[in-house]
């Protein structure tokens, strides 16, 4: 499903793919994982509990890192992101 092939490349471009010189705590961390994680539908997310849901899970957070994947190429883009094609810059201008 695109969804989930969506969901998979945003989350290694933006959470497991921290720049080398980003510096993110854990509040900023985990707010990153359910901005990416509401990207998929809540009703499909089944082992977190629905306190948790309700607390973390924002929709609109998830449409927006959808539409950001999509203009940065989406599914079709290829390969995820590296560091360098982040940060803009080759290991050679480091």
């Amino acid at each position: 499903d695109k969804t989930y092939l969506e969901f998979g490349n945003a989350f290694e471009r933006r959470f497991l793919s921290q720049g080398e010189h980003e510096d993110r705590g854990i509040e900023q961390t985990l707010d990153l994982g359910w901005e990416v994680l509401s990207m998929l539908p809540r009703d499909e997310l089944h082992r977190l509990s629905d306190d948790l849901l309700d607390k973390h899970y924002r929709q609109e957070a998830g449409a927006e890192v959808r539409r950001e994947s999509e203009e940065e190429g989406g599914v079709e883009g290829g390969e995820p992101a590296t560091n360098e094609d982040e940060q803009g810059m080759s290991e050679d201008a480091r």
